[in-house]
């Protein structure tokens, strides 16, 4: 562990979290978000809490709001604003039981996966010229993605872009999403199972309880402003009158 690293980009300076850090004088929710990221698994691990086996995912790790308080000089009560504010922020995942607390970092596996180039030595990395070889963006993205989409904690931490992509396509709200991934998540891990796609897993099951959004056809007509505002009540009464006229009939 003393021997491990984590990756932490500059641009961290000029996030959102930073900011509002700054402008909250809230300089511990930065120290706790370190802290965090620093504390996370960087391999799948399973853990016995006395009475059932956890899985602790790559990106997740046990804790208690007592244990983190006292560890950063913190109040409990400091720990969980900071948690509110971080999981408004679609940073941090919790769940939590009368005994501990287990956290997620959103999107862990994208920020902090490494290439498996970049692990091995220098002497076997570079060709005979010495010149250094480079992994293309399209490759990493790739990567990426297949390792996101195949582990379980997508359903705990599912990007803001597949978000936007199952509201759009389902009828149902981001928290509908977020919570169904959270049902799913603990029904896999309660019952052992694993799949190849957790993306499409989660998708079959939005449609399933949800439904598809259906769009509507452009070859419809479209109505005047003036009969929208003003001519559909018009209708309306004339519908009326054609009803109560048949009445008195």
């Amino acid at each position: 562990m003393d021997n491990s690293w984590i990756k932490l980009h500059r641009k961290f300076l000029g996030s959102p979290l930073w900011k509002y850090a700054i402008d909250a004088h809230m300089p511990h929710l930065i120290s706790l978000w370190c802290f965090l990221l620093l504390s996370a698994n960087w391999e799948e691990k399973k853990w016995f809490d006395g009475s059932e086996e956890i899985l602790i995912p790559k990106g997740s790790f046990i804790t208690s709001t007592v244990h983190l308080a006292k560890t950063l000089g913190l109040t409990r009560q400091q720990i969980r604003t900071s948690f509110d504010i971080l999981q408004r922020m679609r940073m941090l995942t919790i769940k939590t039981t009368s005994r501990w607390t287990q956290l997620w970092i959103v999107n862990w596996t994208t920020y902090q996966m490494i290439a498996p180039e970049t692990t091995k030595s220098a002497t076997n990395e570079q060709p005979t010229n010495n010149q250094p070889i480079t992994i293309t963006k399209e490759y990493k993205k790739e990567r990426i993605k297949e390792e996101r989409d195949s582990s379980s904690n997508y359903l705990l931490s599912i990007p803001s872009n597949d978000l936007a992509e199952f509201t759009i396509s389902f009828i149902c709200t981001d928290r509908q999403i977020i919570s169904k991934g959270q049902s799913l998540y603990d029904w896999c891990l309660a019952n052992g199972k694993k799949y190849v796609d957790y993306k499409a897993f989660l998708r079959n099951a939005l449609r399933k309880d949800f439904g598809e959004r259906r769009e509507v056809s452009s070859t419809l007509p479209v109505l005047p402003q003036e009969i929208s505002e003003v001519g559909l009540e018009r209708l309306r009464a004339m519908k009326e009158k054609l009803l109560g006229n048949k009445l008195s009939n």
